[in-house]
């Protein structure tokens, strides 16, 4: 896990959020490649580029062509041969900032502007519980008084609690930590909040889940809470599941935090790589490409004869109420009719193995592995989750009846 300190200060120096990649670079220093994705082109050129020495007046850029820049020293006199790629102004990606902050910090995500509150907006939403809607804003400032302003705006415009975020803690003063403590609103600085992990995608910390934690108890007591039966949330690297009123604790694995999307989208075909996603792999792996066939014909015709032996004995299991055998078979069964989709193309020839198939396989047994765990612990939850989530290239979780979870 990486800190991008300079990172969230450096947001609260530049004014205008942009510059070349010469500021950029001079600001975060070791960091710049790591942020380098947040900042995307703004599709114009600079009219300033920074000496060496920050103590030194910039350049002025002179542009005599497509490719051909100067910078001159106004002082000195000195010129100096820039390219394209050098004036360029490079601006904050904030809507791809945005989006991997809420994903991070659990938050429904619905960007909207504040009107009156410059360089201010709504993320999304945290839920932490039935009827429970809490706007969460984030807000970018490199001055004290424009922070007052935006938390005595947000606090005098609301009943309801909300959450602030903001780059780090250096511009927030006792006066707006008062307000904020009056409606009970957390303020979470992204530099404590935020670190990001070996696939570049943002994780919250410890100390941000229990910020988050404390806001939870204080907004939705834990009794209110525990009216809602059926929690599913994760707690650092431990899961709290409870389902027909038994709560147990589970470490954590892949395959719960499929689960947890699965049944946060009921009723909804989930591809393979949308899991990926959460569970901040690359997408990329899921292309198109070959790596051979998948199974020979002497294979597949030894699972296919399988896989009718599994179906007669999970219907006897599931006549006789047998729910530990039923598990193990649906799970055995689900793992083979996988392979059998993947090696079976139209007409029943065999196919080649893709990446799609491979990684439909992993988050297939994920899941199977996640279930088989908390069947053991919850035999009811198993049962319930065997019974309504299908494995596959597209996943899914379609109970018989509307099925509420606290998330």
């Amino acid at each position: 896990m990486q800190n991008l300190t300079r990172f969230w200060r450096s947001l609260e120096t530049v004014g205008s959020l942009s510059g070349v990649s010469a500021m950029w670079r001079r600001l975060l220093g070791d960091e710049y490649d790591l942020a380098a994705r947040l900042l995307r082109p703004q599709g114009d050129l600079a009219l300033e580029y920074p000496h060496p020495d920050p103590y030194e007046q910039p350049y002025r850029v002179i542009t005599h062509g497509p490719e051909r820049h100067v910078g001159i020293n106004g002082e000195t006199g000195q010129v100096i041969n820039l390219t394209s790629a050098d004036v360029t102004v490079l601006r904050l990606d904030r809507p791809a900032l945005h989006r991997n902050i809420a994903a991070a910090l659990g938050l429904d995500y619905d960007e909207a502007p504040v009107e009156g509150l410059w360089r201010t907006c709504r993320l999304g939403r945290y839920c932490p519980a039935a009827g429970h809607r809490f706007p969460a804003y984030l807000t970018i400032q490199y001055r004290v008084d424009a922070l007052l302003k935006t938390v005595d705006r947000l606090a005098a415009t609301h009943d309801e609690p909300f959450l602030l975020l903001a780059p780090t803690h250096k511009l927030l003063r006792p006066a707006g930590e008062d307000l904020l403590r009056r409606k009970k609103s957390p303020f979470i600085a992204l530099c404590d909040a935020l670190v990001l992990d070996e696939n570049g995608a943002f994780r919250a910390t410890r100390a941000a889940q229990s910020a988050l934690a404390a806001f939870r108890e204080a907004v939705a007591p834990a009794k209110e809470l525990r009216q809602r039966e059926n929690v599913f949330r994760q707690q650092g690297n431990m899961w709290t599941v409870g389902f027909a009123g038994k709560s147990v604790h589970l470490r954590d694995m892949n395959g719960l935090m499929c689960i947890a999307h699965l049944l946060a989208n009921p009723d909804k075909n989930v591809h393979c790589r949308e899991l990926l996603r959460v569970l901040g792999g690359p997408e990329e792996a899921v292309v198109r490409g070959t790596a051979g066939e998948v199974l020979d014909q002497r294979a597949i015709d030894a699972y296919k004869d399988r896989v009718t032996d599994l179906q007669e004995e999970l219907e006897l299991a599931s006549r006789n109420h047998d729910f530990g055998r039923q598990e193990s078979l649906q799970s055995e069964l689900d793992s083979l009719q996988d392979q059998l989709i993947g090696a079976l193309g139209l007409g029943g020839r065999r196919r080649e193995k893709s990446d799609a198939e491979r990684v439909r396989k992993s988050l297939s047994m994920a899941v199977s592995r996640a279930r088989k765990c908390i069947g053991q612990v919850h035999p009811k939850l198993g049962h319930h989750l065997l019974a309504f989530i299908r494995t596959g290239l597209y996943m899914s979780y379609v109970p018989d009846s509307p099925t509420e979870w606290a998330l």
